[in-house]
């Protein structure tokens, strides 16, 4: 019998709410430059696995995705499927394992790790040092040359500043969010290398979308804020 793919998986797991063909070249766009071919994976805060079951379909040898908050995918328990995801309900504090990752994945959950130290960021050095804390985790769960992927929205938003509800994405909370360079610098304090800061195409624009991106912060400070940053161990 056929293996299902990931578009089957997508739909059968109901890993997004985005048509396949929207999630799937946004997920092209947010991984071009990311090798998963025989790396080891972590996806931190990856829900129900969007994320996880992506890079395991280009060749991830093994992906864990952390979500504390969830009981595991449904993927699993999915008949004939070739991608297999390992589902950890534990928090990345709690985390530990003696086989290193290639790739570390965190999508929109950067702030989720401690929310309540996460908005302090900008003014509380007890904020900043549970962050670096978090980070030089992370430093020690990749092997050398091993890569991070970090994407989040930043408060530095044309809506927000002017306390108008944004019609792009209307129920983002502003203030559990920070701009990348803070990221960056945190980060870099822990003997990350920055590689590359990317502000994020609307989805629902697609290819126009796509173009508009090119231009960086300017347009994205008027619709989503959103951003991918990678770093290199």
């Amino acid at each position: 019998m056929k293996k299902k793919s990931f578009e089957d998986c997508y739909n059968l797991c109901n890993l997004s709410h985005h048509k396949f063909k929207i999630s799937n070249a946004y997920l092209k766009w947010l991984f071009k430059d990311l090798d998963f071919k025989n790396k080891r994976v972590l996806d931190i805060g990856g829900g129900r696995g969007l994320y996880s079951y992506y890079a395991k379909s280009m060749g991830a040898s093994e992906v864990i995705n952390l979500e504390p908050f969830s009981d595991g995918s449904s993927g699993n328990f999915i008949k004939n499927i070739d991608l297999i995801v390992n589902h950890e309900s534990i928090f990345f504090q709690d985390f530990n394992i003696e086989n290193k990752f290639d790739i570390i994945i965190i999508h929109d959950s950067i702030n989720h790790l401690d929310e309540a130290m996460y908005v302090k960021l900008a003014n509380d050095s007890a904020a900043v040092n549970t962050y670096k804390n978090l980070i030089k985790k992370m430093y020690d769960h990749l092997n050398h040359g091993g890569l991070i992927s970090v994407s989040d929205c930043s408060n530095q938003n044309f809506f927000n500043m002017v306390g108008f509800r944004n019609p792009f994405s209307p129920t983002i909370e502003w203030h559990l969010h920070q701009p990348p360079s803070l990221l960056i610098n945190l980060f870099k304090s822990e003997r990350f290398t920055l590689l590359k800061l990317r502000w994020t195409p609307f989805k629902r624009f697609g290819f126009i979308g796509r173009i508009i991106s090119q231009f960086g912060v300017i347009p994205s400070f008027f619709m989503q804020s959103h951003y991918n940053i990678i770093f290199k161990k």
